[in-house]
């Protein structure tokens, strides 16, 4: 075989769906209307499968996609939740913290002016003063 017949080959293959037996055609005869009805509808539905993408095709591929989007979204969403929680956390126990140092500095102020009153009924008390009851 030569180089024209292998391509007139590969165009039968193409167009017949491996009917090799027309490769002897020439060009212009292929371009010409078929005239075996049966070859064109198998050349159409060829054509109309490889082509076309029916209108239920394309909406479940959009319904996909949205489903895609909500899904990134959503998990967008459920990150940035986490990361707020972990802020509130982070908040809470910055809270207790100051809290306990609080109640720390309030504990260590009553200690101290517990302290400051017992000196002073003691200075009192020897100064000649009579005790003071509280």
């Amino acid at each position: 075989m030569n180089t024209a017949e292998n391509t007139n080959t590969d165009i039968a293959n193409l167009e017949g769906e491996g009917r090799v037996k027309d490769s002897k055609k020439t060009e212009e005869q292929r371009r010409a209307p078929t005239k075996n009805p049966q070859e064109m509808t198998v050349k159409a539905k060829a054509l109309e499968k490889a082509t076309y993408i029916s209108n239920d095709d394309i909406v479940r591929h959009l319904e996909g996609i949205k489903k895609l989007e909500a899904n990134t979204d959503l998990i967008g969403l459920t990150r940035h939740r986490e990361i707020v929680e972990m802020q509130l956390k982070e908040e809470k126990e910055k809270e207790k913290d100051e809290d306990t140092r609080n109640q720390k500095k309030i504990d260590a102020l009553k200690a101290s002016l517990e302290n400051l009153e017992a000196e002073r009924e003691k200075l009192l008390t020897l100064a000649g003063y009579p005790a003071t009851e509280a």
